[in-house]
Formats: C-alpha cells, sequence, structure tokens
C-alpha cells in the first residue's frame, strides 16, 4: 500500500532510532525492483536491518531519498533524481559485505 512522502521519512527515521547507529551508516535509496536491489546489487543479507516502502509517486520517492541524503547525511543514489517506476524507497544500515 503506498505511502506520502511525510509517513515515509516518519517510518524510516523511527526505524533507525530503533536499530542504532548513525545516519551516516544507513543507506537510503529508491528503485522499481526493491528485492533485486536489496539482495544483488547492495548485497543485503535477510535478517539485516533493513525497511520497504511504497510512495505514492516516482516524485514523492525520490523526495525520500533526497531528503535522507541531503538532512541526514545517508548515502544514496543519485541525490533524489526522479526516474521512472522508482516507487519503493529502501533503507538498510550497512555492513562490511554491503555494496555500498
Amino acid at each position: 500500500m503506498a505511502k506520502d512522502k511525510g509517513d515515509i521519512i516518519s517510518d524510516i527515521t523511527t526505524y533507525i532510532a530503533k536499530f542504532g547507529g548513525r545516519y551516516g551508516e544507513w543507506y537510503v535509496g529508491a528503485s522499481t525492483d526493491p528485492k533485486q536491489s536489496l539482495y544483488t546489487r547492495h548485497k543485503v543479507k535477510k535478517g539485516d536491518p533493513g525497511l520497504l516502502r511504497t510512495a505514492h509517486s516516482e516524485v514523492q520517492a525520490a523526495d525520500v531519498v533526497g531528503f535522507f541524503v541531503k538532512t541526514y547525511k545517508t548515502l544514496g543514489e543519485a541525490d533524489g533524481v526522479v526516474e521512472q517506476g522508482k516507487l519503493h524507497v529502501y533503507a538498510y544500515r550497512r555492513a562490511p559485505y554491503t555494496k555500498p
């Protein structure tokens, strides 16, 4: 179910607070296929701290990524650039084996 930008930002902020680490230890991105992005591209393992939300639009998803990259200095792709079909916002705590 799609969520508003503010709700996604709140969910991610709460999740990061719960699972710890500095914001710079987290990655926030957007994807058309979040499972492929998380498990294949970023090498996240099942059980790693991570969160997935679906935005109402690509613009909102890009805004969320841009917010975390600019405000909290997380790592993130394209610094909030809008791309067709990228509705799924994800966040994960980086580990030595994840990319990046």
